[in-house]
Order: C-alpha cells, then sequence, then structure tokens
C-alpha cells in the first residue's frame, strides 16, 4: 500500500511539474510587448531587388516596430518617380494560437486588405499563407545570416492547382 501512495504520490508531481513546464511556455510569449529575434533582424531601412509576376521590381523598404511593439511595420513602395506598388505590411503574433498574423495593405485597396495571412517560424524562414477568393499564395521570409540579407519567396497555385513562383526578392540593408 504504501508503495502504491508513493507512486500516486510521484505520478502526480510529475504532472505538477509537466504542467508548470508546459504553462512556462505560455507565459515566455507576452501579450504586452511581441519580442520576435529573428524579426529584429528584419527591423530597419532595405533596399529590395526581384521579379514579381516576372516583371523586373526595384523595392525600398522601411521597417519598424509600431503600435506598442506589437506589429512590425513593413512600408515599401516600387522606386519610380511615381510609385505604382506601395504597401504597408503589420506583422504580429498570436500567443494562445502560436502563429503569426499579417495584415496586408497596399494600393490595390480595400477588397485585396481583408485576406490575413496567418504563418509560422521554421529556422530562420517565417512562411505566411493567404488564402484569397481569387487563390492561396504563400510567401516565405528567409533570413541568410552570412550575409545579413533576407529572401522573400512567393508562390501561387496555376489553373491546374500546380505551386509556381510569384515573385522572388532579395533584401540587403540600406547602410
Amino acid at each position: 500500500m504504501k508503495q502504491l501512495i508513493k507512486s500516486l504520490v510521484l505520478f502526480y508531481l510529475c504532472l505538477l511539474t509537466v504542467n508548470k513546464c508546459y504553462s512556462q511556455d505560455s507565459i515566455k510569449c507576452n501579450q504586452a510587448v511581441f519580442n520576435d529575434t529573428l524579426l529584429d533582424k528584419l527591423n530597419g531601412n532595405w533596399m529590395a531587388v526581384g521579379t514579381v509576376a516576372s516583371d523586373k521590381v526595384v523595392y525600398s523598404f522601411s521597417n519598424k516596430w509600431v503600435l506598442n511593439h506589437q506589429f512590425l511595420e513593413l512600408s515599401f513602395a516600387d522606386t519610380a518617380a511615381k510609385p505604382e506598388y506601395s504597401a504597408h505590411v503589420y506583422i504580429g503574433f498570436d500567443c494562445e494560437k502560436h502563429q503569426y498574423i499579417v495584415h496586408w495593405i497596399d494600393n490595390f485597396g480595400g477588397p485585396f486588405s481583408e485576406t490575413l495571412g496567418y504563418g509560422t517560424q521554421k529556422g530562420q524562414s517565417i512562411e505566411l499563407l493567404f488564402k484569397y477568393p481569387m487563390g492561396t499564395l504563400i510567401n516565405t521570409f528567409s533570413y541568410d545570416q552570412q550575409n545579413k540579407q533576407w529572401t522573400s519567396h512567393a508562390v501561387t497555385r496555376d489553373e491546374s492547382s500546380n505551386w509556381i513562383a510569384f515573385g522572388h526578392l532579395v533584401l540587403k540593408p540600406l547602410q
């Protein structure tokens, strides 16, 4: 009987310890301030060169933490005298769902901004999924530690449901 009681006590202590460990993970994610060491590396000013929908593009990026450090705001536009494309992208994090939430607002207007993106971190990359009414888009931001630069690679589905490249940008920091 003593052995059974000892085993039960040990079992409940283990349960409490495991529960305490999982509780600490949720506490580490602070809803009051969004801290993300990977996104911190995207903070600042960047020049992006690449392609979008097979067109060559050059964008100027200015990124900063906003709204009580709840979102990283990416403000960018093409570098033409009168930009044809400009956007403000807000990347936040939902601690309960353990996922990024992205608000993409651009000069295409309201209907395109109603779709939120959701994402997860995978190593030095953040994969963002957008389910637009006209189709799904996945945009992966990856940090290259060695070269201190980012890439943004977006894919979408064609009429046959095959994944095809939509855009590829290389972001280099401005000094």
